[in-house]
């Protein structure tokens, strides 16, 4: 049975989400990776009813979370001017900002049930390495600062084990990256070289990270995970936290989910 969109918000940003059509691969591939986030907000009490996605993107991961969770109002934050249209076009309401915006918080003067980062953190790079983890940590401040009261945050990321070869991967791309102007794949569909530059977190940094923004944990699944020539391990990360409390004694739930 196909789903309704959320209902309509008396507001000049209501989301009117658009009509259901065969979405062409690039715009579904990825939806997949919003499963255990799902089930996880689907199971608490009460209901998520508001989302603010950082760094949204084209807006399709937004829809689909908006679709899955019945969510009434849902804002995107978006830099690039392209992708900014083209989730707009899809009736989303997108503010154009960054997600390294601590200000943003004051300027919308606004809380949410559910705050996302997908798959945006690797995308903030820097010179080094400390450098983009201060980038990481500056996003997830960010995001603590937008999340109401009894609210969560969702975090995918993908996850490699190696750090040698992260480091490798992300010197390549950028050197590839000043001859080619699109992503060129290697075989998988993770496997590529050129535009965007990049640079992978493992499952600790990631859980330091937010652990320095001051997120506490709630649960943290590793699944699809592969191995590229038995060497390389590769998964894909996703955290759902909270604010850190000072009573709080609850510690992460791990659940690696093996495929």
């Amino acid at each position: 049975m196909a789903r309704t969109g959320p209902p309509p918000l008396a507001t000049a940003e209501a989301l009117t989400l658009p009509a259901r059509r065969s979405a062409p691969a690039a715009e579904s591939w990825s939806l997949w990776r919003y499963r255990h986030a799902v089930s996880w907000l689907r199971r608490q009490s009460p209901r998520p009813r508001t989302l603010i996605d950082l760094g949204c993107g084209t807006g399709n991961g937004t829809c689909h979370l908006i679709a899955e969770l019945g969510l009434r109002r849902a804002l995107g934050i978006e830099e690039d001017p392209v992708q900014l249209r083209a989730a707009r076009a899809r009736g989303l309401a997108v503010r154009a900002g960054s997600l390294l915006d601590v200000s943003l918080a004051t300027d919308l003067e606004e809380r949410f049930d559910v705050v996302l980062l997908g798959d945006v953190l690797h995308h903030l790079t820097g010179p080094g390495a400390e450098s983009r983890r201060s980038l990481a940590r500056r996003a997830l401040v960010t995001a603590r600062r937008l999340v109401a009261p009894g609210g969560s945050l969702v975090v995918l990321e993908p996850v490699y084990r190696s750090r040698l070869l992260r480091a490798g991967s992300f010197q390549l791309k950028r050197l590839t990256s000043r001859w080619l102007r699109r992503r060129c794949e290697l075989g998988a569909s993770w496997l590529n070289v050129g535009p965007p530059v990049v640079r992978f977190f493992d499952r600790a940094e990631l859980v330091a990270l937010l652990a320095e923004a001051g997120w506490e944990i709630a649960a943290l699944i590793e699944s699809d995970q592969d191995r590229l020539g038995g060497i390389w391990r590769r998964g894909r990360l996703t955290a759902l936290a909270r604010p850190q409390s000072k009573r709080s004694t609850s510690t992460a739930i791990r659940s690696p989910e093996r495929r």
